[in-house]
């Protein structure tokens, strides 16, 4: 699996976008929820990964204290991207 790491300065905030070239999240429902404490979307339970679902939450909530914006986003025709915008 490939995993691209990109930062743009833009006048009033830093864009940081982590991509990969996974499977994606199915659900689209799944891409707001991930979010969330300790939610897994279901082809990450059918895995032997292990993890508690916590990553994502961590991450969105330190975005939050910084006034900042976490999304993520399937890719065409495959893949996962994740965007962080934080104000400068």
């Amino acid at each position: 699996q490939n995993v691209s790491i990109h930062a743009i300065q833009h006048p009033e905030q830093i864009e940081l976008t982590i991509a990969d070239d996974g499977p994606g999240i199915e659900d689209e429902r799944d891409l707001q929820a991930i979010f969330e404490p300790f939610y897994r979307p279901q082809s990450a339970r059918e895995r032997e990964s292990g993890g508690w679902g916590l990553g994502l939450a961590i991450a969105k909530a330190a975005i939050d204290a910084h006034k900042g914006k976490i999304t993520a986003s399937n890719l065409s025709p495959h893949g996962l991207k994740i965007t962080i915008r934080l104000p400068k």
